[in-house]
Formats: C-alpha cells, sequence, structure tokens
C-alpha cells in the first residue's frame, strides 16, 4: 500500500495511527461538518491535531481552509480541491433573457432543489417570493425535494396565500433536475448558519444550475461567495435579510443573458470535476514520491 485517503476529518482521525505505525502518506480530505460544527467541541480538536500533525490535507474551499489554519492546521500542507461537477452533462442552455421576458410579461420560473432542511433557508425563499408576487404576479417558484421541514414550508405558503403559486414535486432524479434547470429562469437557495453552527459548505446543486446558465440568487454563506461573484455571474444577499432577497428579485428585470453566460464559464473554468480530479491524482503523485508529506 502506498496511499491511504480519508474522507472527513473524524475518519482521518480513525487510521492516522495505523498511517503512522505502517508508515504510509495518509491524505484526508474535509468536507464541510467536519470543519464547522465538530470546531466548536474541544475534544474533537484535541484529536485533530494528531491528523494535522501527520496528514497532507485537502479542503473542497479557501474558506475552509483558513478554519483548518485558525484551529492548528500547517497552511502549507493544504491544498484546495473543489468538489467539482461533470459540465457536460450540466450543459450551457441559451434562455430567453429575464429583461425580455419581464417586459413582456411572461411567466418567470424560480427553482430550488434541495432537501427541506433548516439550513436551506426555504422559509426566506417564500417570503421573498410572496413580496415579489405583489409586484409581479406572472411566476411560480418550483420547490424540489424532500424533508423534515416540507409540511411546515407547505403551511406557510397555504397561510400566505401563495399556494397555488408554489409547486412541490418531491424527490427528482438528476435527469429531472437538467429538465427541471433547463426549463427554469432563476435558481434560489437561501443557505443559512444555524444557531448551533452548523452550515454549508459549497452546495453542489448550485454549481450545476450556473453550468447551465441559470442566474442564481444565494447567501455570503461560508464559501458560496467563491463560486458566486455578485453582480457578475450571479447574486448574493445576507443571510436572513428578506428584503433584500426580494430587492434581488425585482432586479431581475434587467439582466441579460450575460450573468448566464459567466456563471456557465465559472464553474466550467474552476469548478469542473475533471480539471479538480487531476488536481487531486497531482497530490496522490507527489505524497507518493516524498515531494509533499
Amino acid at each position: 500500500m502506498k496511499l491511504l485517503h480519508a474522507h472527513f476529518g473524524p475518519s482521518g482521525l480513525e487510521i492516522v495511527n495505523l498511517a503512522k505505525m505502517s508508515r504510509i502518506p495518509l491524505l484526508v480530505t474535509f468536507h464541510g461538518y467536519d470543519a464547522s460544527i465538530l470546531l466548536t467541541m474541544k475534544k474533537y480538536i484535541n484529536n485533530i491535531k494528531k491528523v494535522f500533525d501527520y496528514a497532507y490535507l485537502v479542503a473542497v474551499s479557501e474558506n475552509m481552509k483558513r478554519d483548518l489554519v485558525k484551529f492548528g492546521a500547517d497552511e502549507e500542507r493544504i491544498s484546495v480541491v473543489r468538489c467539482g461537477i461533470p459540465v457536460n452533462r450540466f450543459n450551457y442552455v441559451e434562455r430567453v433573457s429575464l429583461s425580455d421576458k419581464f417586459s413582456n410579461n411572461e411567466l418567470i420560473t424560480f427553482l430550488q432543489v434541495s432537501n427541506f432542511v433548516e439550513v436551506k433557508g426555504h422559509e426566506y425563499t417564500i417570503r421573498a417570493f410572496n413580496e415579489f408576487l405583489r409586484e409581479y404576479s406572472n411566476a411560480r417558484l418550483i420547490l424540489a425535494g424532500d424533508g423534515v421541514i416540507k409540511a411546515s414550508i407547505k403551511k406557510l405558503c397555504t397561510k400566505l396565500g401563495i399556494i397555488s403559486k408554489v409547486d412541490f414535486p418531491g424527490v427528482v432524479d438528476e435527469n429531472t433536475v437538467i429538465k427541471l434547470m433547463k426549463h427554469a429562469d432563476v435558481f434560489v437557495q437561501h443557505s443559512v448558519t444555524l444557531k448551533n453552527g452548523i452550515k454549508e459548505g459549497l452546495p453542489t446543486v448550485i454549481m450545476e444550475a450556473m453550468s447551465t446558465g441559470l442566474p442564481v440568487i444565494s447567501t455570503s454563506h461560508s464559501a458560496i461567495p467563491e463560486l458566486i461573484d455578485n453582480g457578475l455571474n450571479g447574486f448574493l444577499v445576507e443571510e436572513k435579510d428578506v428584503s433584500s432577497y426580494t430587492e434581488a428579485m425585482f432586479n431581475l428585470k434587467n439582466v441579460t443573458n450575460e450573468i448566464g453566460f459567466n456563471a456557465h464559464k465559472k464553474v466550467a473554468e474552476d469548478f469542473n470535476l475533471y480539471i479538480e480530479t487531476q488536481k487531486l491524482f497531482g497530490i496522490y503523485d507527489r505524497l507518493i514520491s516524498n515531494d509533499i508529506r
């Protein structure tokens, strides 16, 4: 055996002693909770230093890399390798521009694809969409997925009187996701940090939407600003700020297809699964040849 690669910090902890005893290089990739919520726990912080001291690390975002360094990891022994997407599966779609659709009072379709969990911010999307409908009624919102808060989100839609404007298609497979993105006009995901500190890493589905050329409205949350350059290839608002979220929806009336093209270009160049995989292979080669330890 020439190399061990563990995914997630706790898995690295399970195998680090074996790697040291066997004098085998260890690579540990941190993905999300293992570099956020777990780093609020004293026991984990103390233990994970064993991994920091021996293993070479991979973080899936610059934001995560900074957090790991803050807790004692050596910046020189961490690489950022993003969880990219297969760009050729999520092809760019030439759409009628939002500015033209608004001018002609055509239907505007908003889409979110995610589990119904609190961190995905469905409540804020519903409240902003409700305000948007007061000014532009020819719109609908598709919320694909399932989860523990789905019933409460449906109740909120009913309470606000917009249930007829919101579709809940349930769990969807990748082919259906691609079809939904192809026919949508805007992708939304209002990611939020929970009271206990849990937050997202970098949602893959946002990359997928951008790859198809969808303008995305999301939040300045975790690593999302590494993907979305506000006003250039998408739009960012602050977490739980319904007023700014609604304003971002209204401002879509000025959006041309340039935003969508820029979004596709960003993913193809910086979040491309093939390119990121090659980076990982390069790290394997260097670890095996003892160029890095």
